[in-house]
């Protein structure tokens, strides 16, 4: 017997739901070349320690790796869990405008510490390989581009298919992630505290009556002849990427 062919709407909603993922996919291959890209020029810069008293307190607990590494799954989960297309744009949006506007502070002022070394237990080694895979110490620390993807999608989420109470698991992950990058020692506070900070200003910018107010004003700034002719860096004056501040401690990354 031939089988009965799907509902227009099963179909149309499968649809969709596949060419979400093949934009989350696009999205995710754009970021992480980026991602690459400036991490290991901001790598071969001098790093900065901005540690504080606080990192020092928190413990190095290897186990939250699997926690860390979900924040590399969650782009491909949300797809399913939005139910408005516009709201999944929005998304979209907000990641890489969060990454786009990250990379200028990476190669600005780089970031570097001390990581603890590693034993032989399964989380470790791990963590050992997201350490090997990772762009070199000193690159792409502040902001945490990890809290920040996951506090966007948590805010993706949020009001649609996952109701009340899926909506406050999100929002435990998000936590949770953020967590596991101080107790793995893979960033430090000012790095988690940036993070959140630039979610919630991705996430606005991204909106449609924002973003479009936003890339009217830029096309606007570039096209002023006298735009490049009055920058620092036309007249030779330093900049914050070429001026030295003692406020920060250089410590030689590897």
């Amino acid at each position: 017997m031939r089988a009965a062919a799907a509902p227009p709407a099963v179909t149309g909603a499968r649809r969709e739901i596949e060419r979400r993922l093949r934009r989350t996919a696009l999205a995710y291959a754009v970021w992480l070349a980026g991602y690459e890209i400036v991490g290991r020029c901001a790598a071969a810069l001098p790093g900065h320690d901005l540690s504080l008293p606080l990192d020092a307190a928190i413990p190095f607990v290897p186990a939250w790796v699997w926690v860390y590494q979900l924040t590399y799954l969650l782009p491909f989960l949300a797809p399913f869990a939005i139910e408005d297309g516009a709201r999944f744009d929005r998304a979209l949006r907000a990641i890489l405008l969060a990454a786009i506007t990250a990379y200028p502070i990476y190669l600005c002022l780089p970031v570097a510490f001390p990581h603890p070394a590693l034993g032989e237990s399964l989380a470790e080694r791990a963590l050992a390989l997201e350490r090997r895979l990772d762009v070199p110490n000193g690159g792409n620390h502040l902001p945490s581009l990890h809290v920040a993807n996951a506090f966007i999608l948590y805010l993706a989420v949020r009001g649609q298919r996952l109701g009340r109470l899926g909506d406050r698991a999100a929002l435990g992950l998000a936590t949770a992630i953020a967590a596991s990058t101080l107790l793995l020692k893979q960033h430090i506070v000012v790095d988690v505290i940036a993070g959140g900070l630039w979610a919630a200003g991705a996430w606005w910018s991204a909106a449609d009556r924002h973003f479009v107010r936003i890339t009217i004003s830029i096309r606007r700034l570039l096209a002023r002849p006298s735009a490049v002719a009055l920058s620092p860096i036309a007249r030779d004056e330093p900049t914050p990427c070429t001026s030295s501040s003692s406020a920060f401690r250089p410590v030689e990354t590897r």
